[in-house]
Parts: structure tokens; C-alpha cells; sequence
């Protein structure tokens, strides 16, 4: 209970403390008692069922938890508590007033599944798809009682209820994280930007944060990136996140080579240095590498960088994903790199074209529409890398440019550029594989400005 989740935040009244009772466990009167020495006044106790005077005078709100009417579970799932929500919302505003309940709480709940519990009970609501979701949810749409309904309690457990998450997975991907998203943004009568690359990015941010905590030493160097990495999410330049992580991760994805034969493909690329192995995804069209799309890619697995795979048909369409030990959504990360500029290849006999789906994001968040109005160099991303980073500058006229790489005793280690360009956003990566770690400079000459910025290489 001193968790300081349960502690008041600037921008909030009240501050919920969810109470499940289980039989034979503490009395609401017990449970209040310990409340009132240890939590702030503002804490709201919820209670999840139960509408006897003792549980009336000491809880300040009721919520529903998954279950069907009457506990009276059906050996194949199929009882998903449609009658049970209308009795609770309907007895919640049966409390309002003269026993202090403030105002009703929504419940929404995949299924649930204990049966394979130690202490389960044969409890079952089958998932139906995403059926059971999306009633649940409805049924709070649909609320018109007196008592108001501001809050909604989506019940979801991760441990030995396999049927209640709603996480990215294997075989739903993120159909039930668009549809909470979706329904909340009904429920809030809100309309936020739905672009689903957001969910793949915190997603990726995760895997970041697991990458960190696994190396210690380097930590507050790797989160420096992954701090970038943050605020292009937050910036909406989501395809900028995802390629600050993957590098910062060592599992870019990079450009594939193809060599069409008469029935195969052959495809090369470049190892991504902290992969332990790539997933070919591989459809006959694009519409399952969409995010929302219900369906993954077949795919096949290798260690290598390299691959012959055999085509009944062409056009086809393929990317390679790096697999890292970090997380389920490793296996999803063929989406498009900014900076690298790995993605998804349509394979044809006319020849081998990269799709440009994400083009117009892409240059939104590059910022290319525009002359910028002076000639600037920007701080590198991933910073620090290991062991490829990249360098963005901006050119307020078309000018000869050269950008060079150097040592800590000042010499000249790489030439990036040595040429004319126009006006605009330019992005080149230095890939600095046989280079030992240390800090390095990066140097910006054009006939305006000559400046220099530090980076380091941490492997």
C-alpha cells in the first residue's frame, strides 16, 4: 500500500486503491482500517463485488470483475457476463447516495482462463476472437444510468491467465492494443492521432530499456539514446524512434540485395552485429507486413546473411527482420529504417522495388519539404553506437560540403562526404566496424560554416 502509485499526482483529485476481495480473506472494515493509517485522504478504496451494509460503509466504489452471472461458469467458455454487467452497473446506482458511492466503474475484459492454475477452478470465458472484448466494451458505451461512469477497469493479467492480455503477441499482434486504444478514445470522446507505427515504437523502447539493464556498465550510455529515442516519440517522428532503438540495439535491419532466378530469389544483406538471427517475412502482397493487418507474413529463419528461397509466383514481397533475446517484438522489426534504409522489397520480374508506403511520414519527420534557414550540424543518433551512427546536417543554399571523421589526436579517420549538395536535410551514416571505442569528432565544412561535434563508440 505505500506503492507510490497510490499517492496523489498534481494533476488528479483522488487516487484509487482496487481492492479484490477473495472469501475467507480481510473484511472491508479490516481492510479500510489499515487504509486510514497508511494512505493519503484523497485514496478511494474499490471493492469488487458485494453489496452488504458492511461493505457499503467502508468502500467508496464498486467495480465488476470478470466472471458470469451467479459464478455459473460453461465447460466451453461461452457465458462471457452480459447478464452479469447489467445486474452491477444496475446495484451500483442502487448505492448511490446513502451508502457513499461516488460513481460507477466500467469493466473491460478479454476472457479469462484459469483452468491450468494450481488453485483454478474450471473458470473459462473463451476469448471468441475478440468478441468477449468488444462487448465488454460496448456495454460501457452503452451505459445510461444516473451515476456517472468515469472510470473503466480493463482486467488484464499476464502471469498464469493466459486469456486476459492484451499485449503484443504471436498470434493477435496488436489487434487488441488498437482496439483498447480505439476504445478508449470512443469513450473519452476523443479522436487522437491513430497511427498504429506508435505502438511498434514504445514497443521497441521497451526492448531498449531490456538491452540496458542487461549491460550494466554501459547503461547510462545506451539510455542516452534511448532518451532520443523518447523524444521522437513524442514528437510523432515514430519512424526516427524505431531506427534510434534498433541501432542503439545492434538489430537495425539493413537493404537487401536480390537476385531474381526462375524460381527463387536470392537475398544478401548486411549482418546487424547484436542479431542472433533474421526472420525472411515473406507474402504474396503487402497487406500482411500492416500493422493492424490480423495476419503476420509466413517467414522462415536464418543465422546467416544470406538466402535462396524458392517462389511458385511472382510478384512477391519479402524483408529481412533481425531476432534479438530481447522481446516477442523483435521478431516484428522489418519496418522501415530511416536511416538505414532496410524495409520491404517488392520482388518482380521487372526488377526489385522498395516500397515507399512510409515515404511522406518519413519526410514529415525529416523535415525535407522545407529550406531550412541557416546551415547547421546536428548532434549524431545513436549517441553513444556501436557501431553505426548517423549524422544529420542542414544546408541553407546549395554549397560544396565535406564532412570528416577524427581521432582523439586529430587525425583524419573517414571522409563522409567531398561534393557539391543542394539546400536541405542530409543524413549519411558512419559505420565505424574497425574502429576501437573512444571518442571521436565529427567535423562540417561548407563555404558558410565550419563546425565540429563529439561522439562516442562504445563496444
Amino acid at each position: 500500500m505505500s506503492h507510490p502509485a497510490y499517492y496523489d499526482a498534481d494533476d488528479y483529485d483522488f487516487t484509487p486503491l482496487f481492492v479484490f476481495h477473495e472469501p475467507d480473506a480481510h473484511t472491508a472494515a479490516e481492510i479500510d482500517s489499515v487504509a486510514d493509517r497508511v494512505l493519503p485522504e484523497n485514496t478511494l478504496l474499490a471493492w469488487n463485488e458485494g453489496y452488504d451494509w458492511d461493505v457499503f460503509r467502508h468502500m467508496d466504489l464498486l467495480y465488476p470483475w470478470a466472471q458470469p452471472m451467479n459464478k455459473n461458469w460453461h465447460e466451453q467458455g461461452q457465458r462471457w457476463g452480459d447478464e452479469y454487467l447489467d445486474f452491477e452497473y444496475e446495484n451500483m446506482n442502487k448505492s448511490r447516495g446513502s451508502h457513499g458511492v461516488y460513481f460507477a466503474i466500467g469493466a473491460a475484459w478479454p476472457g479469462f482462463d484459469d483452468r491450468s492454475w494450481v488453485d483454478g477452478t474450471d473458470r473459462w470465458i473463451d476469448r471468441q476472437d475478440t468478441l468477449v472484448y468488444h462487448q465488454t466494451w460496448e456495454k460501457i458505451h452503452a451505459y445510461q444510468q444516473p451515476m456517472p461512469m468515469p472510470w473503466v477497469l480493463l482486467q488484464s493479467w499476464n502471469d498464469f491467465n493466459r486469456s486476459t492480455h492484451l499485449d503484443l503477441s504471436q498470434n493477435n499482434r496488436f489487434t487488441f492494443l488498437t482496439m483498447t486504444r480505439d476504445h478508449i478514445a470512443r469513450f473519452k470522446a476523443d479522436v487522437p492521432p491513430k497511427d498504429d507505427l506508435a505502438l511498434v515504437a514504445a514497443q521497441h523502447l521497451h526492448m531498449a530499456r531490456i538491452f540496458a539493464e542487461q549491460r550494466p556498465q554501459e547503461k547510462w550510455l545506451i539510455e542516452s539514446s534511448i532518451e532520443q529515442g523518447w523524444k521522437s516519440i513524442m514528437n510523432g517522428e515514430y519512424y526516427k524512434a524505431l531506427s534510434i532503438f534498433d541501432q542503439v540495439m545492434g538489430i537495425a535491419p539493413n537493404p537487401l540485395t536480390v537476385e531474381v532466378g526462375t524460381d527463387q530469389i536470392h537475398l544478401s544483406w548486411r549482418a546487424a552485429p547484436y542479431a542472433t538471427g533474421y526472420r525472411i517475412a515473406l507474402a504474396a502482397d503487402s497487406g500482411p507486413f500492416d500493422i493492424s493487418h490480423s495476419t503476420a507474413p509466413a517467414f522462415v529463419r536464418v543465422t546467416g546473411t544470406d538466402t535462396v528461397l524458392s517462389v511458385n509466383s511472382l510478384p512477391v514481397y519479402v524483408a529481412v527482420a533481425p531476432e534479438a533475446d530481447l522481446d516477442i517484438v523483435g521478431r516484428f522489426a522489418w519496418y522501415q529504417n530511416v536511416y538505414t534504409r532496410g524495409g520491404i522489397y517488392k520482388v518482380d520480374r521487372s526488377g526489385v522495388t522498395r516500397l515507399q508506403e512510409a515515404d511522406k511520414t518519413v519526410n514529415q519527420d525529416m523535415q525535407v519539404i522545407q529550406v531550412p534557414e541557416k546551415t547547421q550540424l546536428s548532434q549524431n543518433y545513436p549517441n553513444p553506437f556501436n557501431p553505426v551512427t548517423t549524422i544529420e546536417y542542414q544546408l541553407d543554399q546549395a554549397q560544396h560540403v565535406k564532412l570528416n571523421i577524427y581521432n582523439m589526436n586529430g587525425r583524419l579517420m573517414d571522409q563522409l562526404v567531398n561534393q557539391s549538395q543542394d539546400a536541405g536535410v542530409h543524413r549519411i551514416q558512419w559505420r565505424a566496424h574497425d574502429q576501437p571505442s573512444g571518442l571521436y569528432f565529427y567535423q562540417l565544412q561548407t563555404e558558410s560554416l565550419q563546425t565540429t561535434r563529439r561522439m562516442l563508440l562504445v563496444r
